[in-house]
């Protein structure tokens, strides 16, 4: 008998500290970026498009502005 309070006090303590450690967060929000390709990569697979009539030039250096700006922050 005495093993059986001994087990249910074990469990309210665990339950009360599991519960607790989850409501404490601040409100915090985390953001990353995670790129599977590299600055380089982007950059010539860009040049490539270009170079092919993909795209023009004006779309080249809009779009190769626009990634260096993000990329390199």
């Amino acid at each position: 008998m005495k093993s059986l309070k001994v087990v249910a006090a074990v469990m309210v303590i665990l339950w009360t500290v599991s519960f607790s450690a989850g409501c404490g967060g601040g409100g915090a929000t985390i953001q990353t970026k995670t790129y599977t390709k590299t600055l380089g990569r982007e950059l010539m697979d860009l040049h490539d498009s270009y170079t092919k009539g993909i795209i023009t030039e004006k779309e080249y250096k809009k779009a190769k502005d626009k990634l260096l700006k993000e990329r390199t922050k």
